[in-house]
Order: structure tokens, then C-alpha cells, then sequence
């Protein structure tokens, strides 16, 4: 017989993979759209910053806390086992992922400062002149 919390945990890891998944396909779209060769005006950009802005602070969270915690408590709930000892293993990857979490929030407070430089453009939906 299956240990229920055994059976939650694994529905739950299953559907933190599918959020993953989610972020990841929505990035992939947003590479898509902006690989069309159309302006996309300050103020659009501002708010796309802010979602992402938004995205890396959360992610940070996510990498730095609910993983790490995650990994620690899978050592005491699952028979664990690796090739190497298990205790290292998670605590060579906390180190690994508050390395990325670090590198998460840096881009997070790039995107703020980017978005500080474009807060007061706007735009009229005018043609522009081309001149050469």
C-alpha cells in the first residue's frame, strides 16, 4: 500500500513541473513575438519589464526558499539514494541554486533599472519621417 502523503507529494512535484513547464513555454513565446521585426513602443516595453521584473523576484523566492526546502525535506521523507551521499548532493545544490537565485535577483533589479529609464516615454501613433 502507497503512503497517502507519499501520493500527494508526487501529484504535487508533478504539478510545480508543469508550472515550470508553463514559465517556460510563456518566455518562449514572448522570444517568438519579439523576433518580428515591429517596434514595440516604451510604454509596452515598461509593462513587459514589470511582468518580468515581477517573474524574477518571484523565481528568486522560488530558487532561493521553496526549493531549497523542498530538496531538505525530501531527505527525510523518501528513501534517498545517489551515487554519491545524499546530504552532499542537496547541499551542493542549495549552493547551486542560492548561486542562481543571486544572479535572478541581479536581472530583477536591472529590469527596474531599465524600466526607470523608459518611465516617462510616450508615443503618438504618427508615422515617423524616414530620412536619410
Amino acid at each position: 500500500m502507497s503512503d497517502p502523503d507519499s501520493i500527494h507529494s508526487c501529484w504535487l512535484g508533478g504539478k510545480v513541473t508543469d508550472r515550470a513547464h508553463d514559465a517556460d513555454q510563456a518566455v518562449r513565446a514572448i522570444i517568438g513575438l519579439t523576433l518580428l521585426p515591429h517596434p514595440i513602443p516604451a510604454p509596452d516595453v515598461y509593462q513587459t519589464l514589470a511582468e518580468l521584473e515581477d517573474l524574477a523576484f518571484a523565481l528568486d523566492r522560488v530558487l532561493r526558499h521553496h526549493l531549497e526546502r523542498a530538496l531538505d525535506a525530501s531527505l527525510t521523507s523518501y528513501q534517498v539514494h545517489d551515487r554519491r551521499d545524499p546530504q552532499t548532493s542537496v547541499a551542493n545544490a542549495r549552493n547551486r541554486l542560492d548561486e542562481a537565485a543571486n544572479h535572478v535577483y541581479l536581472a530583477g533589479r536591472a529590469m527596474s533599472a531599465a524600466r526607470a529609464e523608459i518611465a516617462d516615454q510616450g508615443y503618438d501613433n504618427t508615422p515617423v519621417e524616414v530620412t536619410r
